[in-house]
């Protein structure tokens, strides 16, 4: 008797201790606006913001689009672009964005990489959102991806926000806040090179979450317009691919890869610009998209 009350007072600990950790998690990734790291770029996209113009995708749509010159006094703008991410968690931005305003316009920034990758390699930085009452009609989206034995553990509010104290290490180090998601990146990428590749293998579970992202859209009315950011790498197999599927899907697409060709200046890395890149890139995309706007 008095090992089974030894063992039902644990549990009654656990249970406790998950509840308090569900009230204090919930609140607390609510209260991570504006600040610039991973956590926090999903708490954003996910559960706070919205505006007519977004934009979405990883990181060259998180640090290419300098979302204040989108927007004016008629217009609100967000920068959704999330370091590491796929066209998985594309989807998810776009559906989260557009649960608490529909926008009327969606830039995807799109790459090769966000395509050839596995959506089971990028759930895991989403997947403390799952079961969030406060995102409207991603659970089927997340069921698709999990595993039963996950999904299980994920209903532990413990298990969910076990990353908490690491996210709260990061906003102690962030000084780098910003309201319209846009975050620059300093620096010139010296002694680099511009590189020409001709491979490209797509995910078939991406290419599905790519054409959702189009059926969304095109069910919502909003216009969607796919872009590649200037890069210092050229996959000319991935232009051609996406060029095709752009025309099948009857999608607009601005390709700026070689905008910056040979000005190493413009650029971070070799995947990213700077500030001045982006300052750039924005001014030109605007010309291009003014009719959108």
């Amino acid at each position: 008797m008095k090992k089974t009350f030894c063992i039902l007072g644990v549990l009654a600990v656990v249970l406790i201790c998950d509840c308090a950790a569900g009230l204090w998690g919930e609140k607390y990734v609510s209260s991570l606006s504006n600040f610039s790291f991973l956590q926090a770029q999903i708490c954003n996209v996910m559960l706070n913001k919205d505006a007519d113009v977004v934009i979405i995708g990883g990181s060259k749509a998180n640090h290419s689009y300098i979302t204040e010159r989108f927007a004016s006094d008629r217009i609100t703008a967000f920068n959704g672009g999330i370091d590491g991410t796929d066209c998985y968690v594309a989807l998810a931005t776009l559906k989260a964005l557009s649960s608490r305003k529909k926008p009327s316009l969606a830039i995807l920034d799109i790459a090769d990489r966000q395509v050839e990758i596995s959506p089971s390699k990028t759930i895991d930085i989403i997947s403390f959102l799952y079961g969030d009452y406060r995102i409207k009609g991603l659970t089927p989206l997340f069921d698709e991806q999990l595993s039963s034995a996950e999904k299980l553990k994920l209903r532990s509010n413990l298990y969910r926000y076990n990353k908490i104290p690491e996210t709260m290490v990061a906003m102690l180090r962030d000084k780098n806040k910003t309201a319209g998601g846009y975050v620059p990146l300093p620096g010139q990428y010296v002694g680099g090179d511009f590189v020409e590749l001709h491979d490209f293998a797509p995910n078939e579970e991406e290419v599905h979450y790519l054409s959702e992202i189009v059926s969304f859209c095109s069910d919502n009315d909003i216009k969607l317009v796919f872009s590649i950011s200037p890069s210092c790498i050229n996959n000319l197999a991935f232009n051609k691919w996406l060029k095709e599927f752009c025309e099948n899907k009857n999608v607009s697409l601005i390709n700026s890869n070689n905008l910056y060709w040979n000005h190493l200046e413009l650029f971070h890395d070799d995947m990213h610009l700077n500030k001045e890149g982006s300052e750039l890139f924005t001014e030109f995309l605007l010309g291009k998209l003014s009719e959108d706007i």
